[in-house]
């Protein structure tokens, strides 16, 4: 039986701006079986990858790295959600207290002092995401 999986490995990701810093970056030693490519070429085990402004460069915990196209790679990704440092610090807090997602609402809203209640009540389904994908934490003003 086939069953549907989500990806949720976490990845870092930079967007090719065309630039001959990101072609250095990025380039990948040819082997001698493969005729020159192009400047934006990139060499795969499936053969030569033309990369174009717009098309990502992924690396992933593991280390491996390499192009992506943009259709690709907007289709599979989803930007972790950005949340205050103070949320931030009270999921983190949460998670080392074995607290279960509920449990975390349930006292974020009862709390007055601790945490923006009313933001975290705000943007729930945000928080949630956080919660279960991970989160980035929002510049200081």
């Amino acid at each position: 039986m086939i069953k549907t999986y989500r990806k949720t490995a976490t990845i870092q990701a930079e967007q090719f701006d065309g630039s001959q810093k990101m072609i250095r970056k990025y380039a990948h030693p040819v082997p001698k079986n493969v005729p020159e490519p192009s400047s934006n070429s990139w060499v795969t085990k499936n053969g030569l990858f033309e990369f174009h402004i717009g098309d990502w460069f992924i690396s992933k915990p593991d280390g491996i790295y390499g192009p992506i196209n943009n259709a690709d790679f907007e289709r599979d990704n989803t930007e972790l959600p950005v949340i205050p440092k103070m949320v931030a610090n009270y999921i983190k807090t949460a998670h080392n207290y074995d607290l279960s997602l509920f449990e975390f609402f349930r006292i974020s809203v009862q709390s007055k002092k601790d945490i923006d209640s009313e933001w975290v009540c705000k943007h729930f389904e945000l928080v949630a995401r956080a919660w279960l994908d991970g989160y980035q934490v929002e510049d200081d003003k």
